[in-house]
């Protein structure tokens, strides 16, 4: 590429950007790009094609654009047009030679500068948005530009020979004198087009530029004349517009996980029954499931005293397959039935009496802990809190001294080209709060709770004797969005679709719900009513303590819920 000043140069302004702005002119969906084209030549050239065009392309490459990204199983090295449109340039045609013109969709005039040599009467851009079949310098142009965008040089000029093979319309060339000129120029971005957002990354960067490419030749007393090409471009940032209240991210998110902390009786290890083959609550049913009929997503916990203790955590599935509300007639002949002379020996068995005389509410609650996550909806705008609530079901009735939820949001890429392998993952929000007995938020019920006895934790090694108030209500709700917010600077949710199937930009969540149980004392907390269906509410703190009762003196739970994903978005109409 040739710095030569001989060589005419070709500069791009635009209106939004200053001479002294570090930072690039902003556009979106439905906006258009407006500015000057500066032409400076220090003798006479002879203008055959000038376009200023609007692209963008998204990219994955390693070390250099030219080095594949090697982060997985496989190598990546793609660079993708995203959009590519403009407007031409052309001389002012006389009604002689508009019959000849090429078919466009709109003439848009312009007024150049006191310093060109082109007056309003003798010039005007043609916009070429329309469906006109592409002719061999249009398709040569649209390579110019993709091959322009990589390089790392803001304008440039050099010779290309191959110009003296096109064949261009006399009506469409023109003089251009040796001296500065610039004509305005207004580059439409249309709204039906999707596109993503700007993406500054060191691998998967998603690039916008205003570039304009000029097609010429030198006619000063050279023969054969010399073919040049001129170009200049101006990086753009784009901002497409993510909608977070979108009918598609419409809905209520809910996600559940569950332990269970029933001792298993001698018989029903002698005699398993899988729970796809679990029967409806029939009253001669073996046996009685755990929880009743929903929607949400289940997954299963773990706890070190639990009988699924050291057992991996299940794959998530549906309530409704696990549990089905009655079994389809021709099965029910595979539900097993209680023989008559095993009936005699159930009453003698004590584990099996009490599945028979379970109350409703024991039904209900299942001797379980069980933890269920909400949000309204699954789209959310930076800088916005998380409305996250985690109810706990105490189903078991277990002295519990102290609840911990973790909440973890993570920023990954994958490479949707391929298998969707993930090439990065970044963690953006990572919090944890820590709940007691004696934290509820209605003042009535916390003067209640602080007049009952708090629960001493016994001091070792010469540590002060901590007290902490046991939580007495069966159902517990936990906000977690005064510690929970989307940060300012998090890049907007990037779909694959809008890539064009090379990278997707997700968001994922993971909520994590610790319970820990004295082992000292009861096993069953007495202040705990099974009949009792009101909720104590807990908001989180920022500032809350850090003291825990030690673990040598409790048993502990953890409750995990399945993943979710977040999209993240700018704007809510």
């Amino acid at each position: 590429m040739s710095t030569d000043m001989t060589m005419p140069q070709l500069r791009l302004l635009v209106d939004r950007l200053s001479d002294t702005s570090r930072q690039n002119a902003s556009f979106q969906l439905g906006e258009s790009i407006a500015g000057q084209i500066q032409i400076t030549s220090d003798q006479p050239i002879e203008v055959m094609h000038l376009r200023v065009v609007f692209y963008g392309h998204a990219q994955v490459y390693g070390d250099s654009p030219q080095q594949p990204l090697k982060n997985g199983i496989f190598d990546y090295l793609s660079d993708r047009q995203l959009i590519n449109t403009g407007i031409r340039i052309a001389k002012r045609q006389d009604h002689a030679e508009a019959g000849h013109e090429e078919k466009n969709k709109t003439a848009m005039p312009t007024s150049c500068s006191v310093v060109t040599a082109l007056t309003n009467e003798s010039g005007h851009t043609i916009s070429s948005n329309g469906p006109s079949k592409k002719t061999p310098v249009d398709r040569l142009v649209e390579s110019l530009v993709r091959k322009f965008a990589v390089y790392d040089d803001q304008a440039g000029t050099f010779s290309f020979p191959d110009l003296a093979h096109y064949t261009f319309q006399p009506s469409h060339t023109y003089t251009v004198n040796n001296m500065k000129h610039r004509i305005k120029y207004r580059v439409p971005i249309p709204s039906s087009k999707l596109i993503p957002s700007s993406f500054s990354h060191p691998h998967c960067p998603i690039h916008y530029y205003a570039l304009g490419v000029m097609l010429c030749k030198d006619t000063a007393a050279l023969q054969p004349p010399r073919h040049l090409v001129s170009f200049a471009k101006i990086p753009l940032d784009f901002q497409a517009v993510v909608n977070v209240l979108s009918a598609n991210y419409a809905g209520l998110l809910r996600k559940s996980a569950r332990i269970s902390l029933r001792e298993p009786s001698f018989l029903s290890q002698l005699w398993p029954l899988s729970s796809a083959q679990a029967p409806s609550l029939d009253s001669d049913s073996l046996f009685q499931p755990l929880v009743t009929q929903s929607d949400i997503d289940v997954s299963s916990g773990v706890s070190d005293s639990s009988v699924f203790s050291g057992s991996s955590p299940r794959k998530p599935h549906s309530l409704r397959d696990t549990f089905p509300s009655s079994p389809p007639p021709r099965c029910r002949t595979l539900i097993p039935r209680i023989p008559h002379w095993c009936r005699k020996l159930l009453p003698r068995h004590h584990a099996w009496m009490s599945l028979q005389s379970h109350s409703a509410s024991s039904h209900r609650h299942a001797n379980a802990l069980e933890c269920t996550f909400e949000l309204p909806r699954r789209a959310f705008c930076r800088g916005q809190r998380l409305p996250l609530t985690v109810q706990l079901t105490n189903g078991a009735g277990i002295r519990i001294a102290q609840v911990s939820i973790q909440v973890k949001l993570t920023r990954s890429i994958a490479m949707t080209s391929n298998v969707g392998e993930k090439i990065e993952s970044t963690t953006v929000i990572a919090t944890k709060a820590t709940f007691y007995g004696d934290e509820l938020v209605d003042e009535n019920e916390k003067g209640a709770s602080a007049i009952l006895q708090p629960y001493p934790i016994t001091s070792t090694n010469d540590v002060p004797e901590q007290l902490f108030f046991l939580f007495n209500k069966r159902n517990l709700l936990f906000d977690m969005s005064p510690i929970l917010s989307i940060p300012h600077d998090s890049p907007c949710t990037i779909m694959s679709s809008l890539t064009r199937s090379i990278f997707e930009l997700g968001y994922e969540c993971k909520v994590t719900v610790t319970v820990m149980e004295p082992k000292a004392r009861h096993v069953i907390d007495p202040l705990v009513d099974d009949h009792d269906q009101s909720i104590a509410r807990y908001v989180a703190n920022k500032h809350s303590t850090s003291s825990s009762p030690p673990l040598s003196d409790h048993r502990v739970h953890v409750l995990s819920c399945p993943k979710f994903d977040l999209v993240i978005g700018n704007a809510a109409f």
